[in-house]
């Protein structure tokens, strides 16, 4: 009796201590993902803080178009403040005369 207690007490610990690897590579694969995510938050506020800037009315700027790709030189014709805390802007596309709506994560300053 005293021999198969030993054995089934080998044997969970075997099982343990063939776990415990895993345990540990788990644990270093969560705090990689920790580290990424706050690496990620940290980018995402310094990019914010560049996009936080406010365009005034009859600015020139340049507007990133999603569809093609490209940045098209644009006029702020509106400032609006009524959704939220951050303004979003009517501009007119030089290119093709167009209005559109959008915030300033699209926008960027125009360098002549």
């Amino acid at each position: 009796m005293e021999f198969r207690l030993t054995e089934l007490l080998f044997d969970y610990l075997t099982d343990r201590l063939n776990e415990w690897p895993l345990d540990l590579e788990e644990e270093k694969q969560m705090h990689n993902k920790r580290v990424r995510k706050q690496r990620r938050k940290r980018k995402s506020i310094e990019i914010s803080q560049l996009e936080s800037k406010e365009y005034k009315k009859d600015e020139k700027v340049l507007y990133f178009d999603k569809a093609t790709n490209t940045h098209k030189p644009a006029v702020v014709l509106d400032v609006h403040h009524d959704d939220g805390p951050d303004a979003y802007y009517t501009i007119r596309i030089d290119e093709d005369n167009r209005e559109k709506q959008t915030d300033s994560t699209r926008l960027s300053v125009f360098m002549q």
